[in-house]
């Protein structure tokens, strides 16, 4: 079964939806096609978690694809998702290069604060293999929730320029296709991840996690061609992690 790439050309434009990963399951929605809202009522996230898009200027997008390869791992998928928003980012906006980085396995931070949140969802279905891959940035807003003031941030500090949204989206669009290319191709893959790691949040630092229910600590080296964080544990070991856990994190 053929490749199908998001076409630029195939986009959806909605007010309101309860869910743009939602909206686009529809079986009547062809690969190839994407939707963005301008709100979102039941936003998800990882691990049925709920996600709230905020401020004045945002993209809530979703794009449906469609792959032959069925063995590229979720984990893969969503790094490589999270790193073309990323680099669509620097496209257009270089100069946040320093304080905008990539946090495994796809969530985008700015100073230690989460701008931007993916939910990557896959459906196999006799000879198909879809994929849903939904996120939501934070562009510019003047408030934040009390409850949210340490943790959520956005982009930019002051109102963006008239198309920056449509800017950041159709260049995302373009690399992520680049990237779905290079997955299937299996080619390009190691220097991929190389460029992943040189802007991601965690290699280098000591992070703690949890290995049957074990607390651990250790470091994190990079990433596999799984997508799998590989880790030097405090007790010499070897630890491959296939995704966060309640007690993740980087330990100041």
């Amino acid at each position: 079964m053929p490749l199908r790439l998001l076409n630029p050309q195939n986009g959806h434009h909605l007010v309101e939806v309860s869910s743009t990963n939602d909206w686009i399951k529809n079986q009547d929605i062809e690969p190839g096609h994407w939707i963005i809202a301008d709100n979102q009522t039941n936003g998800r996230g990882r691990r049925g978690n709920s996600w709230t898009i905020l401020g004045e200027e945002h993209i809530i997008f979703s794009g449906k694809i469609q792959m032959n390869l069925s063995s590229v791992p979720i984990t893969l998928l969503s790094l490589f998702a999270g790193a073309s928003l990323l680099k669509a980012i620097y496209n257009w906006m270089p100069d946040l290069k320093d304080t905008i980085k990539l946090k495994w396995p796809n969530d985008i931070y700015k100073n230690g604060k989460k701008i931007s949140g993916f939910l990557v969802e896959s459906e196999i279905k006799n000879d198909s293999f879809t994929v849903i891959i939904g996120f939501g940035l934070n562009i510019f807003g003047e408030e934040v929730p009390i409850e949210w003031e340490n943790k959520i941030g956005f982009l930019l500090e002051s109102p963006p320029l008239e198309g920056t949204k449509e800017r950041i989206l159709y260049s995302f669009i373009d690399y992520l296709n680049a990237s779905l290319v290079k997955l299937m191709e299996q080619t390009g893959l190691d220097k991929e991840i190389q460029w992943i790691e040189s802007n991601s949040t965690l290699i280098g630092k000591s992070i703690q996690f949890s290995v049957d229910g074990i607390l651990q600590k250790g470091v994190a080296l990079g990433y596999d061609r799984q997508g799998f964080l590989i880790v030097h544990g405090n007790n010499g070991m070897k630890h491959i992690l296939m995704d966060t856990d309640p007690n993740f994190g980087v330990i100041d």
